[in-house]
């Protein structure tokens, strides 16, 4: 809910980090551009968390939505529980590099990609 709220002072851009299933290996990354047309209306509910109806609903509630990009991780488990599996564990560089990936050619930050070169 407070992201709907938050992408109604208008934003640049919006990068989303979520588990993705697709039917892949556990750890496969995959990034996606969203648009409203990928959204629907969204069936929104104020205490759940799924960025669908969160986007969907934004429209209805008058803003606009960003570009926006999702950076996805097959999971290897959806079980409820504590802890990534050890493949989704060894994916993390990789998303962080898609992540950066976005950012500078999508959205031209290249400081963001030169943070991660001096760590």
């Amino acid at each position: 809910m407070h992201l709907t709220y938050d992408l109604l002072d208008g934003y640049d851009g919006l990068v989303i980090i979520d588990a993705l299933p697709r039917e892949g290996d556990p750890g496969d990354i995959v990034v996606l551009q969203v648009g409203p047309e990928d959204l629907g209306d969204g069936e929104f509910d104020a205490h759940g968390m799924a960025p669908v109806a969160v986007l969907g609903s934004l429209a209805s509630m008058g803003g606009e939505l960003p570009p926006t990009y999702v950076v996805g991780c097959e999971p290897g488990v959806l079980d409820e529980g504590m802890g990534l599996t050890p493949p989704v564990e060894a994916a993390i560089e990789r998303a962080v590099d898609a992540v950066l990936s976005v950012l500078d050619t999508e959205f031209d930050l290249a400081s963001a990609v030169t943070t991660k070169e001096k760590a």
